[in-house]
């Protein structure tokens, strides 16, 4: 478990098939491995937009209880993390940045950029 703080990720989900790509932001409350198979899970808190460029909206956040199970599951990387005791600050930072509609240039992936520069202006760390 982690001491005083959760790390935030960008995970990245793909559909090779179909040539989707998805970006999310994970905050990670909990993470393990199994000493005998070596096999990780990752619990967290999942922040993503829905949609497409005439109607994206934020999700809801999910609970997800192994990031590490789906299907659709490309990988990861930490670009910071937040204290424990400003999860709910954090996670409403999070949620309030906007989407951008009507712009064929912009989508998940830039909503996860500007998400992560609003927890920074927060002064939270990030890009680490």
């Amino acid at each position: 478990m982690f001491n005083d703080a959760y790390p935030i990720d960008v995970a990245h989900y793909g559909a090779k098939a179909m040539r989707v790509e998805h970006w999310s932001i994970l905050i990670v409350t909990k993470s393990s491995q199994n000493v005998f198979t070596r096999k990780e899970t990752a619990q967290a808190h999942a922040h993503q937009i829905s949609g497409s460029t005439t109607d994206y909206y934020i999700k809801t956040p999910q609970d997800v209880s192994d990031v590490l199970k789906s299907t659709a599951y490309l990988g990861m990387v930490k670009v910071g993390s937040i204290p424990k005791d400003h999860l709910e600050n954090a996670q409403r930072v999070v949620q309030d940045t906007p989407v951008i509609l009507n712009n064929t240039s912009w989508d998940c992936r830039y909503w996860v950029i500007s998400a992560l520069q609003c927890l920074q202006n927060e002064g939270y760390n990030t890009f680490s």
